[in-house]
């Protein structure tokens, strides 16, 4: 991925090419661990590419050796010198932030993939797989690790974890919490490829690349619509997908899309 400079900053640093977001994580001397900094700002950066109609798709990744190793162990040992009450009323609070960043990357209205560079652990691994798509390197590791901190997987793995593998498979990584290697991971559907280090940046761009080509309301009303398949009967989803289907009709993108194809069938008829 060739990268146009948008913007560094301290924790995440935003570059684009193309049509194509790039947000990097960037504590590399913690792994990139989530503090509330690191939070915020990734959310908001998720919201200014939301807004961005150059903007066509998103690709997270991390600096350094590790994609992210999920909450900062070190913040919450310090977290824990407070009275129980307190510790309880900001892990609260810090929930609420922490479900509403999983929200918007999930529903974000534009194709998301994240690209695994190494270590996902816990709220790690949830970023990651609260994207569309998932390319890892083959240094990648992903380990649900909520339980071996007398935690539980409180960033979404409860709700999509089982959807994505099966509820059997998303049981044995969240009760063990064991790491799972690049190639365990394909098998297992918690990432779509595996590619070298050296690659990863370019296949994820390639892949979104392929995602992003359509017409950007139509893949946008296609995402909402296929994510709120898993809880909705047929009838809701045709009545659902009626709704959207009379914004294409009536959009620009549409019109051009048939003009297009017309355009070239009839080119094709006559050079045959």
């Amino acid at each position: 991925m060739v990268d146009q400079e948008h913007r560094e900053d301290q924790v995440v640093r935003v570059s684009q090419a193309a049509r194509l977001r790039l947000l990097t994580l960037h504590r590399p001397d913690r792994r990139n661990a989530i503090n509330d900094e690191l939070r915020e700002a990734l959310f908001e950066c998720l919201v200014e590419a939301e807004a961005d109609d150059g903007v066509r798709g998103v690709i997270l990744t991390g600096s350094g050796s590790a994609f992210c190793a999920g909450g900062d162990i070190k913040a919450m040992a310090e977290r824990l010198s407070a009275p129980v009450q307190d510790v309880a009323e900001a892990g609260w609070r810090r929930q609420r932030r922490t479900h509403r960043l999983i929200r918007k990357l999930h529903d974000l209205d534009k194709p998301t993939v994240a690209a695994v560079n190494g270590h996902a652990t816990g709220l790690g691994a949830d970023l990651a797989l609260s994207c569309d798509f998932v390319v890892a390197s083959s240094a990648a590791r992903i380990a649900m690790s909520y339980t071996a901190r007398g935690l539980v997987p409180d960033g979404g793995a409860a709700y999509y974890l089982p959807r994505r593998i099966g509820l059997a498979k998303a049981k044995d990584l969240i009760f063990s919490g064991r790491e799972v290697g690049p190639e365990e991971a394909l098998a297992l559907g918690l990432v779509d490829a595996v590619v070298d280090p050296e690659e990863l940046l370019t296949a994820a761009t390639e892949f979104l690349t392929q995602q992003t080509q359509n017409s950007p309301l139509a893949v946008s009303l296609s995402k909402e619509l296929l994510n709120r398949s898993l809880e909705s009967d047929m009838n809701a989803m045709f009545a659902s997908t009626s709704s959207a289907q009379a914004m294409c009709y009536t959009s620009s993108e549409h019109r051009k899309a048939i003009e297009q194809f017309l355009s070239q069938r009839s080119r094709s008829s006559l050079s045959s």
